[in-house]
């Protein structure tokens, strides 16, 4: 339900934004770049034609509704199902979820990533290592929940029941896979627009935090590195509040995501990968377990990301 309403919502702003929630067929025929399983997904998609576009925004889709799947099995591991349902609601609406249309590298990193977190807490770690390799293959991004991401795997790691190269496809597959996708990039070179440049995006590394301007302006500049200031706040007030009630793991899994983005100027090329921290949504979902709050927050979620779709580039 989560899935279906909030992707619903977001296909409609776009149509009313003017935004097209599909990438043209020439996009397939000129494309410009990207990391290797997103270069990979393009060209083979290419290959139906004038049906490319409809193709790949239906396997973004059903990626997203796995990651929405994902979200809430990860969260009902240690929460209540009510949590679960609120974090699976609140992840499907975060206004980082613009980010998804149309289907995009984001997309398909965004929900292999939360299919890996998912796996791991249901102790499949050969499917955990698998899942985070190829979310790496799409957005390199996806690293910083490696370490997590091993953390977690010696954790659920339980010799009696587990082969034991799980526990390696878990901790160490990985990161061999985005070594050898940087390896992969820097000998294609261009070809097929894969190389070490694309892998990085549209942003450039932050030399500085100078904002000196009138508080107004500020606002409008650098609305999202208040965003995501915001949020980082927000996750470290919770780590402390739930510390007893959630898993210790969470903070190593929600963090790092939080604040990567703001390495980059503009943050906005990044900030989808707030949607890898999932435990952060579990967080804001305990926060939410009386309706009296859950309520308000997952209509000012919506709200913010049906505004963003329709200003398409508050940003």
């Amino acid at each position: 339900m989560a899935w279906f309403v909030t992707r619903s919502v977001l296909w409609i702003a776009a149509a009313l934004a003017g935004v097209s929630p599909m990438l043209a067929a020439e996009d397939f025929s000129s494309f410009a770049g990207g990391s290797p399983g997103w270069s990979l997904l393009v060209h083979t998609v290419g290959l139906c034609g004038d049906y490319a576009p409809q193709v790949l925004a239906g396997l973004g889709e059903l990626s997203l509704l796995a990651g929405c799947v994902a979200v809430y099995r990860f969260v009902r591991r240690d929460q209540l199902p009510q949590t679960a349902e609120s974090a699976t609601w609140l992840w499907a609406a975060s206004p980082a979820m613009i980010f998804t249309i149309p289907a995009g590298d984001w997309t398909f990193a965004i929900a292999l990533a939360a299919v890996a977190l998912m796996a791991l807490g249901e102790s499949r770690h050969i499917l955990a290592g698998i899942t985070l390799a190829a979310a790496m293959w799409f957005r390199p991004e996806a690293i910083l929940l490696w370490p997590g991401v091993a953390f977690l795997g010696w954790q659920y790691y339980q010799p009696s029941k587990h082969h034991s190269m799980s526990i390696w496809a878990a901790t160490l597959g990985p990161l061999v896979a985005f070594i050898l996708m940087v390896l992969t990039a820097i000998g294609m070179a261009g070809r097929y627009g894969v190389s070490i440049r694309t892998l990085q995006g549209p942003s450039e590394w932050r030399h500085g935090f100078d904002w000196q301007s009138a508080p107004m302006e500020m606002i409008a500049t650098h609305s999202a590195d208040l965003f995501l200031l915001a949020a980082i706040v927000v996750c470290l007030v919770m780590v402390v509040g739930y510390f007893r009630q959630v898993p210790k793991s969470w903070p190593l899994l929600a963090l790092p995501c939080l604040a990567w983005p703001l390495l980059y100027q503009p943050p906005t090329a990044a900030i989808a990968m707030m949607l890898f921290a999932l435990p952060f949504f579990g967080y804001l979902a305990r926060a939410a377990a009386d309706p009296v709050a859950e309520r308000p927050l997952l209509t000012a979620s919506l709200g913010a990301l049906l505004l963003m779709m329709l200003s398409r580039g508050v940003f």
